[in-house]
């Protein structure tokens, strides 16, 4: 019985020490409200926390705060979707942190890897059947330092592209300096940083993607192309007029 157990662990240890080599995959990273154990949040019920830290990147009190920041977010952002809000909330936002992303097949660059696994845990912790997709993850690996937020049809109609661009930018000194240590104070307060930042995104009503601002930046452009060249006519003078008087 002993031996048994004694390979049963050295099974799990091969495991986690080949993840920890190889890095994270989103085919077998954990999910938080399923798998809060294997997500690093102990102690905690099924189904009451959207924060997943299986590398232990945060101090766990400080993984506590984040849920509760999300809460917040979810009770008190308006309701989409003609749903039920007093049973449901508003916007659901979880977070993922790995130390290391995994690469499967042929060679990807960081950026896109970041995106796709962010956009399939984004799928599979709500639901490839989520109709309302008023949801987000928002993903950090350490290794990489790479950053990505993935959000669903209704969230991006709410957050635009050049806001999570600032988002992106005015966070880049947490997450993206080479001074950050596993469960350094800095990443913490990175991810309060973007959590409360895309929380007023999600309530600012107004709203403008980089699509807009192109359109309207040619609109405006061509508005004063034209008023220059008819200004331009018009101050200056012909000279169709005196060459026919000198012709008789």
């Amino acid at each position: 019985m002993a031996r048994l157990f004694g390979c049963v662990i050295l099974v799990l240890w091969s495991l986690y020490a080949t993840i920890e080599a190889n890095g994270w995959l989103a085919n077998n990273y954990p999910n938080p409200q399923l798998q809060p154990n294997e997500c690093g949040r102990r102690d905690v019920a099924v189904n009451t926390t959207w924060v997943c830290d299986p590398d232990g990147l945060l101090d766990p009190g400080r993984a506590d705060e984040l849920d509760d920041a999300l809460d917040v977010l979810k009770n008190t952002s308006r309701c989409e979707c003609d749903k039920v809000c007093l049973e449901t909330g508003g916007y659901q936002v979880a977070i993922a942190l790995a130390h290391r992303m995994g690469i499967e097949g042929n060679y990807v660059p960081d950026r896109e890897r970041a995106r796709d696994f962010a956009e399939e845990l984004r799928k599979e912790w709500f639901g490839k059947n989520d109709q309302c997709q008023d949801n987000a993850v928002i993903l950090y690996s350490f290794t990489e330092r790479e950053l990505f937020i993935a959000i669903g049809k209704t969230a991006a109609k709410v957050v635009s592209d050049i806001e999570l661009g600032q988002i992106y930018h005015q966070s880049s000194d947490y997450f993206h300096s080479p001074s950050i240590r596993i469960g350094e104070n800095q990443l913490y307060e990175g991810l309060v940083y973007v959590l409360s930042e895309l929380e007023e995104a999600i309530d600012n009503d107004w709203f403008l993607t980089y699509g807009v601002a192109y359109a309207v930046t040619i609109s405006i452009a061509t508005v004063l192309l034209f008023s220059t060249m008819c200004l331009v006519a018009n101050c200056c003078p012909s000279q169709t007029g005196p060459r026919t008087e000198q012709m008789f």
